[in-house]
């Protein structure tokens, strides 16, 4: 019986429910419970353990009934002690222009990106580009503060950018009554001195922060793959581009994933004295 497990998945299975009303999670408590693991559960941000990317993801973690309950708060002591940098008190090599600035000429797949169709590329461009580029990488290599940098360096762009008149009907619906559909943030185009969203497997520009902030393109494969903090010699085989993408916006960032196994070994050395 092995001594424990981990699962993880989306932000979205949190809401997700049984015939009966339980939620997916708490039925995956309930039935690992009952196979004799002691069970609980997180919603992990992605950006509080070192990744330059503000994505969610819940973990589960179970572990046989005489180790007890993981502590979560194990990871936050695993930051801490290897200096990791994260949201809340080291952000700037999270920031998308820290990420963006030094990635080395040899770097693989550094120039291979998955183009637009027609309809999206026109999006981007009208759209537009964020206040701040090339010149503000050089200064994120110079770890200059960001307002130093730019008084614009953390406005990222999104479809509320866009001249009215270049809106399709379904974005004038939304702008015209922003209350009754919520005000989505579709298209969303990050800045230097923000940190990325969620790359996820699709890689669409409307509903993730694909796209490059001042070139009119979808991040290249060596970027969202540093996005999701692999190093820059992992080469990733691909058929076709899109499983390229498909493939790293998959993944758990293996920061994360690192950070997360120090805990368990932490976790199990405590119950090992």
């Amino acid at each position: 019986k092995p001594i424990g497990f981990m699962f993880e998945n989306v932000r979205g299975i949190m809401s997700s429910k049984m015939p009966d009303g339980t939620t997916v999670p708490d039925e995956i408590v309930k039935r690992m419970e009952l196979l004799g693991y002691n069970t609980n559960y997180k919603l992990i941000k992605a950006s509080n353990y070192g990744v330059p990317s503000n994505r969610y993801r819940l973990f589960i973690v179970g572990f046989r009934k005489e180790l007890g309950y993981f502590d979560f708060n194990l990871m936050d002591k695993v930051v801490k002690e290897y200096k990791i940098p994260n949201v809340k008190n080291n952000p700037y090599d999270l920031y998308l222009g820290s990420v963006l600035c030094d990635i080395p000429e040899n770097a693989p797949q550094k120039n291979d990106y998955w183009k637009y169709s027609p309809a999206g590329q026109k999006m981007v461009e009208s759209i537009g580009i964020c206040e701040d580029g090339k010149e503000a990488l050089t200064k994120f290599r110079k770890k200059e503060p960001l307002l130093k940098i730019s008084q614009t360096i953390t406005k990222g762009h999104s479809w509320k950018n866009m001249p009215y008149k270049d809106m399709t009907p379904r974005f004038k619906r939304i702008w015209d009554d922003p209350k009754k559909y919520r005000s989505p943030n579709f298209y969303r185009r990050f800045a230097l001195g923000e940190i990325n969203g969620t790359i996820t497997a699709s890689a669409q520009p409307e509903n993730c922060g694909i796209t490059h902030p001042f070139e009119h393109r979808r991040f290249t494969i060596r970027e969202i793959a540093r996005i999701q903090s692999f190093p820059d010699d992992f080469k990733f085989p691909y058929t076709t581009i899109a499983n390229a993408y498909k493939v790293i916006g998959n993944a758990v960032p293996p920061v994360l994933a690192w950070v997360f196994a120090k805990s368990v070994e932490k976790f199990l050395e405590q119950k090992n004295k």
